[in-house]
């Protein structure tokens, strides 16, 4: 286990040197932060939020309404063809910001580069943290395969938790009620009961919307679709390894797109934990502030 580190943001940037020894996921940082400037757009959310389904989604509106490649890249990239690369689209950095560098380490959760987030038109994806820390475990365990604990540990421990997880959530949310820059909050269960939804996220990245395009991504959007397209021999490759498999029968457990459900999580806990969980101190602030939503 590794120390509780950085008393205060300013020590992480002052030792960045030996941070990065310490953390080696931290060598991404410089092309992160580039990455972050330069984008017209900062994607917000903790890890398995529905940031995949939202990323495929417009992929496909953009494939569609721009007459150009499929890609899940939406800041310049070295797989975009020169149709991609000329045509003007919003740039989008996409962002779990602490927890695309800590997620594995017990540190206790901040958020990074605030003064540029604040800047930026901000798009605010939000989830069920039960919801969410279920399909946190069974991508640890099944796709990443670094986690062995039962489910009930997980979602207690101090690494991987949901106190952990709704700290962070928080903080997001934080930052998200201060920015005074155009922003849009979304929430993953209202995305499920209508993706009709999705209508207002195209509308505030480009203005208006091409309806054939907006209802072509609705299709291929749906669960079943994108499962179909991850299990597809092409899909590693024409993700960037972002979805899909290098197997060619891969296992459903590992795919990102698993299951597509919500609030399902009574079935693999009892009422008990359930109701034991709800009431821890970040977890139960988080909860009442996403019902009020």
């Amino acid at each position: 286990m590794v120390k509780e580190v950085f008393k205060n943001y300013g020590d992480f940037y002052e030792e960045f040197d030996s941070n990065v020894e310490k953390f080696p996921q931290l060598r991404a940082y410089p092309k992160r932060y580039r990455e972050l400037c330069d984008c017209d757009y900062l994607f917000l959310s903790f890890p398995k939020s529905g940031r995949t389904w939202v990323r495929y989604f417009l992929a496909r509106y953009i494939e569609a309404a721009f007459e150009t490649m499929f890609s899940l890249e939406f800041t310049p990239h070295r797989s975009w063809d020169k149709r991609r690369a000329i045509i003007r689209t919003p740039t989008i950095n996409f962002s779990h910001n602490f927890f695309d560098f800590f997620q594995d380490y017990p540190v206790t959760p901040f958020i990074m580069d605030q003064q540029i987030c604040w800047t930026k038109n901000l798009i605010f994806l939000v989830r069920d943290p039960l919801s969410t820390l279920v399909s946190f475990y069974n991508q640890k365990v099944s796709r990443e395969q670094v986690v062995k604990a039962s489910l009930e540990d997980f979602i207690l421990s101090k690494q991987y938790g949901i106190e952990r997880h709704s700290k962070l959530v928080l903080a997001f949310f934080n930052l998200f009620n201060k920015s005074t820059a155009p922003k849009m909050l979304i929430q993953y269960e209202h995305l499920t009961a209508s993706p009709q939804r999705f209508m207002d996220l195209v509308k505030f990245l480009f203005g208006d919307v091409n309806l054939k395009a907006f209802e072509g991504a609705i299709e291929n959007s749906k669960f079943n679709a994108m499962q179909r397209f991850e299990l597809s021999v092409d899909a590693f490759s024409l993700t960037n390894g972002r979805m899909g498999s290098t197997k060619e029968s891969p296992d459903r457990s590992m795919l990102k797109v698993r299951e597509g459900k919500v609030k399902n999580y009574p079935e693999v806990l009892s009422k008990d934990f359930i109701e034991n969980v709800l009431k821890l101190p970040y977890t139960s602030r988080l909860i009442s502030i996403i019902e009020s939503l």
